[in-house]
C-alpha cells in the first residue's frame, strides 16, 4: 500500500534535517519554531476567513505601497505574532535575537507583498485576482516510486509556501533565511513543488527562491539546480517516509551515542528548566 505523507510535513522533515548537527542548541530549536510560524503567515493571508486574509486586510486601506504594508503589518502582529510572543513570552525572553529576525522578516514579507498586490489592484482594478496568486488552499497530489523503494509515495497536501507573481507568472518558493537563500533545504523545497505543479499544470516556467529575513533576496533557480534538488529530495522521501526496500528494521536507539534528536530534546528540556528557575 503506498505510504501516504503531507507536502507540510515534508517540508518541516528537510528543514529538520538542516538544522540538526552537533551545536543544535536552544537558540537554533527556536528559530526553527518561528520558521514555522513565518510560513503559517504566509498560508493565512491566503486563506479565505483568516484573520490575515490580504483582500480583507487591505480592504479598507489607501491603496498606496506605504498604506498596505502598514495595513499587512499590523495584522500579522495584531492576529498572529503579538499572542505567540505573549504565550512564549518564559522562551523567547531568553532568545530576543532570533525573535527580532522572524519579525523583521515578517516586516519584509508584509513590504513585498504590498508591492505585489498593487500591481494585482492597477492591473485589475480589485483584488479579487489575488486568489490566483497562491495554490495555499488548492490541494496538490503527486504519487511517486522509486527504484528500490518497497512502495510508492503519494505526497498531497497545500503549497502553504508558495506564490505566483501575477505579471511573469513566475512561481517564488517563499523561506525565511538570513542572506540568499541557497541551502539545500531550501532547493529541495523548490523541487518539491516543481514536482507537484508539474502534475498539475504544464512544468512551471520560472522557479525561484524568495528570501526575507535580513532584507528580500529573489534568486533564480536553473533547470540544472533543480533537477539536482529533485534527486536529493527523492532520495529524502524514499528515507523519510520508510520507503527504501533495502533499509533494514531499525535497532533500539542507543542513547549512549546521543543524535542529533537528542540533543534537540536536551536543549528543549534545559529551556524549560531554566523558565522555571530550575
Amino acid at each position: 500500500m503506498p505510504v501516504a505523507m503531507s507536502v507540510t510535513e515534508i517540508r518541516k522533515r528537510l528543514l529538520a534535517e538542516r538544522d540538526a548537527g552537533p551545536d543544535r542548541d536552544g537558540a537554533t530549536v527556536v528559530a526553527a519554531e518561528l520558521g514555522v510560524l513565518f510560513h503559517e503567515v504566509v498560508s493565512l493571508c491566503f486563506t479565505a476567513g483568516s484573520s490575515l486574509y490580504v483582500i480583507d486586510v487591505l480592504e479598507e486601506a489607501e491603496p498606496a505601497a506605504a498604506a498596505w504594508k502598514t495595513a499587512l503589518v499590523d495584522a500579522v502582529y495584531r492576529s498572529v505574532f503579538g499572542p505567540r510572543l505573549e504565550r512564549e513570552r518564559a522562551t523567547f525572553n531568553h532568545f530576543p535575537r532570533e525573535v527580532a529576525t522572524c519579525w523583521r522578516a515578517l516586516e519584509n514579507l508584509c513590504e513585498w507583498l504590498a508591492g505585489v498586490l498593487l500591481v494585482v489592484r492597477r492591473k485589475h482594478g480589485s483584488l479579487d485576482a489575488a486568489r490566483d496568486l497562491v495554490v495555499c488552499e488548492r490541494m496538490l497530489e503527486i504519487e511517486l516510486r522509486e527504484p528500490g523503494w518497497a512502495d510508492s509515495v503519494v505526497l498531497r497536501g497545500p503549497a502553504d509556501a508558495l506564490l505566483r507573481l501575477p505579471e511573469t507568472h513566475t512561481w517564488c518558493v517563499v523561506v525565511l533565511e538570513a542572506g540568499k537563500p541557497a541551502s539545500g533545504a531550501d532547493l529541495a523545497q523548490a523541487a518539491l513543488y516543481r514536482l507537484l505543479l508539474t502534475t498539475a499544470e504544464r512544468e512551471p516556467r520560472d522557479l525561484r527562491l524568495v528570501a526575507f529575513a535580513d532584507a528580500v533576496h529573489e534568486q533564480p533557480i536553473s533547470r540544472t539546480e533543480i533537477e539536482r534538488a529533485e534527486t536529493r529530495l527523492k532520495e529524502a522521501i524514499g528515507r523519510i517516509a520508510g520507503g527504501d526496500a533495502e533499509a533494514q528494521p531499525q535497532s533500539p536507539p542507543d542513547w549512549q551515542q546521543p543524535t542529533a534528536v537528542h540533543r534537540a530534546m536536551r536543549a528543549s528540556l534545559l529551556r524549560v528548566l531554566k523558565d522555571f528557575g530550575l
